[in-house]
């Protein structure tokens, strides 16, 4: 009696295999077996000592005595057999160079996709609707494509039947215009104006995301075997979409409505199939729904499949394990129901058993089908659907309905369609046995790895921390390395001198002259700006400390003076903001005499400052001509990822730059981050009139009274500790700038708007209101979907509610180019 048959044997019968013999069969010819656990491990075929019986496996735990303790299935590991050869040791199957993709290797050569770590094009937020509910919104990031006026508006009713290519159970495609052989797949709207609503949204998000990670497998063995992404983002009504390749050869369906293909096409077409679905199964991500429907090809006469559709894709961890929302998304019974495998039929599931091997089940089927015809595999289907775990009337059926087709893909679809899934063979497994019983196949010469030259490498820049030889600078060293710059060695173009002045003959005034530093330029300097009349030749700015003007004594300078008011007609003019200028003056002239410094190049460079015959004390400074980072950035995305990250290495070696020499910018914004050149990436941090600092230079104002930290700058932008600085401000540090910045990196990697609407969502973290760093965390994912893992991992550093956990600006930079292999600046 055969195993799981209750029918007498007959002589002329040939006895259903059990494991063993089943296994024995499959390598007689190819002179290897299957391991004891029939997952693939290669064993010489020899005498009875290489002979080792098979342990019989349930739930792939091995069986255990009634009273033994059971162990529970390992969390977050699929079953799959080991490797022959783990991913990280094939060619070409790694992320493409330059991919920013994160991977992590399984103990059993498989790899797990990071979902963080795949560029985003679509990131979700929550809004409130009218009836106060919170519901999911989208947004485009800076990877978005921008396919505002390029399509129609979203199909409804008539328009979507006449016009739709196609629809199924979560959106429809249409022919995309601004692409050539591309169509965009949409979700269903309903309603209008702000009733309007979109369904499926989160399905197409989720299989955009598994698209556009598997994309970045270029050269892989089987992603020419997976349909491509060529862009995707949100609409300006919140409608999200995806971009792909245009189809052009029909369904397999469409093939093979009364008999199979060819049978000259049948083997380029199966080893296809079980490359596409191998690539799914090393990368731990399970398609759930192979169909012959849902495998296409590219032009009418291509033999090559396409295996589309993977918005119910699922896993236990990796990329396909959640949704856009980071919501677990996990295993499901998803998919066309009489083609699932046997532990995904019945009215309960163990989700445990459920493991990338149910795809080769259903790719066995959709073999099958290929080779017998539409008709026949159907009812092949149902036959194997009735047979449930009878393994043996599976066998059965399969003899039956396969008939005269090729040996070595008959092999290969019973191999994949084993009731047990310790003996089912993977997809990888299923083409090594069918090409190894191919008379027919001839291997391919494996790629040789190239070694590739070594580039010539640029002689690493040794930098020069301290101030350049034969400057009157003079600093203290602290314990931790960093700079203390004693204001009295700083020289200066202005001094004051206090003296009684006006009418009033007991009232004192600051009055300023020049020392023997001064710029000698009274005659070039224009005539003070007075009574804010700012209409004047070449103001180019002004604010609530002074004006800043072109200078036309010298090139690429500007003059920052302070604002003049006239109080009576006959008296001197009074200035404004003096104090500030000649601290920022100070400050600047400091940090000049470090030009050989890192990050010396993200700091203004003052040229001189001066004082005219009307005792009008003024700065020269370069004159910047790239505007500032507010012009650069576009509301909706930020900067591209090389010019990101260009500008976020600038900005975090100025304020390390700063930092080491106990300077706190205070005022970190985008219009203070301003660029030299037009199309220079290069950012350089300007506005040190609010600077200030525990010691050293930034301690005083221009008059030389000390005033030690405060708290100036924008309210929007300073840390929770502002908000509890202590009784002597203990708990104000150069981490303000930390958090600053970690803002300032939010508006270049993902626009202003999204920094706005992150200033908002964090009114209640930096009030005191809530100090739940996971859920900060978990608002920083949402607003950061789209950014380059590294990128992220930096901003969401710095914005820390604790300034003592919080990133400084040399670990922020040592973090974002840890990915790259680069030093840390």
């Amino acid at each position: 009696m055969a195993p799981g048959n209750d029918r007498e044997q007959q002589p002329n019968e040939n006895p259903a295999p059990d494991h063993e013999n089943w296994v024995q069969a499959m390598g007689q010819e190819l002179n290897l077996q299957f391991g004891p656990d029939g997952e693939g491990e290669q064993i010489p075929v020899g005498g009875p000592e290489n002979q080792v019986r098979p342990e019989v496996r349930v739930n792939d735990a091995e069986v255990q005595p009634p009273d033994a303790p059971q162990d529970p299935p390992a969390q977050g590991m699929p079953n799959m057999p080991p490797l022959a050869v783990p991913m990280q040791d094939r060619l070409n199957e790694q992320p493409k160079a330059g991919s920013r993709m994160q991977v992590e290797y399984k103990e059993n050569g498989t790899m797990v996709i990071d979902p963080y770590s795949v560029p985003r094009t679509i990131a979700t937020g929550h809004g409130a609707g009218l009836d106060g509910v919170r519901h999911a919104v989208y947004a485009p990031t800076r990877l978005s494509t921008d396919v505002e006026g390029k399509i129609t508006p979203p199909l409804q009713g008539d328009a979507l039947a006449q016009q739709a290519l196609g629809r199924g159970g979560t959106g429809y495609l249409q022919t995309y215009p601004d692409m050539e052989d591309a169509v965009i797949k949409r979700p269903y709207s309903f309603g209008e104006g702000e009733n309007q609503q979109f369904l499926g949204m989160e399905s197409i998000i989720h299989e955009t995301t598994i698209l556009s990670a598997l994309g970045e497998f270029e050269g892989a063995k089987g992603v020419e075997n997976i349909i491509k992404v060529k862009g995707s983002g949100v609409t300006g009504d919140g409608e999200p979409f995806v971009i792909m390749e245009n189809l052009k050869g029909g369904t397999l369906d469409d093939r093979i409505a009364n008999e199979g293909l060819p049978p000259a096409q049948l083997d380029q077409f199966a080893e296809g199939l079980l490359s596409g679905i191998s690539f799914l199964q090393n990368r731990n991500v399970i398609h759930q729904d192979l169909k012959i429907d849902n495998i296409m090809f590219r032009e009418q006469d291509s033999v090559e499949p396409v295996i589309i559709d993977f918005n119910a894709a699922s896993a236990t961890e990796g990329i396909a394990a959640t949704t856009d929302d980071y919501e677990e998304f996990r295993y499901e019974r998803d998919g066309e129901p009489n083609m699932q495998p046997p532990e995904k039929q019945g009215n309960e599931i163990n989700l445990a058993k459920i493991t990338p091997k149910a795809d080769s089940w259903t790719g066995g089927l959709c073999l099958a089908a290929a080779v017998i015809g539409k008709r026949s595999q159907q009812q092949l289907v149902q036959e194997a659907r009735l047979a449930g775990e009878d393994q043996a009337a599976v066998d059965a059926a399969l003899d039956a309905r396969l008939g005269t087709a090729p040996e070595h893909i008959k092999v290969a679809i019973k191999g994949m369609m084993r009731v047990d899934v310790a003996e089912r063979l993977t997809a990888e497994q299923a083409l090594a046995l069918m090409q190894q019983n191919n008379p027919n196949f001839v291997p391919e010469e494996q790629p040789q790895p190239q070694v590739p030259e070594p580039e010539p490498q640029e002689p690493e820049r040794v930098y020069n921390e301290e101030p350049k030889e034969g400057s009157p600078i003079r600093v203290q060293r602290k314990r931790n390395g960093t700079l203390v710059i004693e204001p009295d060695s700083v020289p200066t173009g202005v001094q004051m001198v206090q003296q009684r002045r006006g009418r009033d003959a007991g009232a004192r005034g600051n009055v300023y002259g020049p020392t023997r530093h001064s710029l000698r330029v009274n005659q070039h300097v224009p005539p003070p700006i007075v009574d804010g009349n700012h209409d004047q030749p070449g103001v180019l700015a002004h604010g609530a400390t002074g004006v800043l003007q072109d200078f036309p004594h010298m090139e690429n300078a500007v003059l920052k003076r302070p604002n003049a008011v006239q109080i009576e007609e006959g008296e001197p003019l009074t200035f404004i903001g003096v104090p500030q200028i000649l601290r920022e003056a100070k400050i600047l002239t400091a940090l000049s005499d470090f030009d050989e410094a890192k990050g010396y190049e993200n700091i203004p460079q003052i040229k001189g400052t001066g004082i005219t015959d009307e005792q009008e004390p003024f700065m020269v400074m370069e004159k910047l001509k790239g505007g500032n980072l507010a012009e650069r950035i576009p509301e909706d995305k930020g900067l591209p990822e090389e010019q990101a990250e260009a500008f976020a290495n600038g900005l975090l070696n100025g304020l390390d730059f700063l930092h080491k020499r106990n300077i706190v910018h205070q005022d970190l914004k985008p219009n203070n981050i301003m660029f030299r050149e037009e199309g220079d990436d290069v950012p350089v941090i300007i506005d040190y009139d609010l600077a200030t600092a525990h010691e050293g230079v930034a301690t005083g104002t221009g008059d030389g009274e000390p005033d030690g930290f405060d708290l100036s700058g924008t309210p929007d932008i300073m840390p929770p500790e502002a908000r509890n600085p202590g009784p002597n401000n203990e708990n104000l540090s150069e981490k303000i700038d930390a958090w600053s910045a970690g803002l300032l990196l939010v508006t270049a990697v993902a626009g202003s708007s999204a920094s706005d609407l992150l200033k908002r969502d964090l009114i209640d973290f930096r009030n005191g209101a809530n100090t739940d760093s996971t859920q900060l965390r978990v608002l920083l994912e949402r607003h950061l979907a789209g950014v380059p893992q590294n990128m992220k991992e930096a901003i969401i550093g710095l914005l820390k509610l604790n300034p003592t956990t919080r990133l400084s600006a040399e670990q922020a930079l040592t973090l974002i180019n840890h990915a790259k292999g680069r030093p840390g600046g």
